[in-house]
């Protein structure tokens, strides 16, 4: 089953060395960050910094030379998670309450 809403995902290629070794990648984000954008034009915007040819800075892990991206981002879901376990234990405690007084 689908939602119904268009996610757009930006396209980006790149050639980089770490260490005299040759790498490829495809990450504009790092794994924990990758972001989807509702337009195509939003999708577009990111990759406005990079010209095709140009000569940018990558983002590589010294612990996994191969996974290395272009934008350094944060993803803000594991604050959602953390968010949501609150809640629910702010619900579980709500409840019991509740069970245990009658009200």
């Amino acid at each position: 089953m689908t939602s119904g809403t268009t996610q757009f995902n930006p396209e980006v290629s790149f050639e980089y060395s770490y260490e005299g070794e040759p790498y490829s990648s495809n990450n504009l984000y790092p794994a924990s960050a990758s972001k989807n954008y509702d337009t195509k034009s939003g999708a577009q915007s990111a990759m406005k910094a990079y010209e095709q040819g140009e000569m940018v800075t990558a983002y590589v892990n010294p612990d996994s030379p191969g996974d290395a991206f272009l934008k350094n981002g944060k993803s803000s879901s594991p604050l959602w998670f953390a968010a949501l376990g609150v809640a629910f234990i702010f619900g579980g405690v709500y409840a019991l309450s509740k069970a245990f007084t009658g009200r």
